[in-house]
């Protein structure tokens, strides 16, 4: 089954709370069984190349399985981070190939 990594933006000014925290593992159990990394929120960044930070910031990512990219569009669908205001990047991680 594929693997994609997901990655969360969040508003610029948004603010950890323990409803938040909640709504992200009432979430996360909802995928337990997609779920290859958790992850872990990110505190500081730096970027390179096009980010757009105009507008988010990076928040955090995991790593999940799914059938599909529209299967894994649908389980990001339902993040917290969605109904608040941030985003979700997902994108399919390509095998690497043995080292030799």
């Amino acid at each position: 089954m594929p693997e994609f990594v997901l990655t969360y933006r969040a508003p610029h000014g948004a603010v950890r709370t323990d409803e938040t925290g909640a709504a992200w593992m009432q979430w996360f159990a909802t995928i337990e069984d997609n779920v290859v990394e958790l992850g872990k929120p990110v505190t500081t960044t730096s970027s390179v190349g096009n980010c757009d930070p105009v507008a988010t910031k990076l928040a955090g990512y995991s790593v999940i399985r799914a059938d599909s990219l529209e299967a894994a569009r649908a389980i990001a669908a339902e993040c917290p981070a969605v109904a608040h205001d941030g985003g979700v990047e997902v994108g399919e991680l390509a095998p690497m190939p043995e080292r030799p």
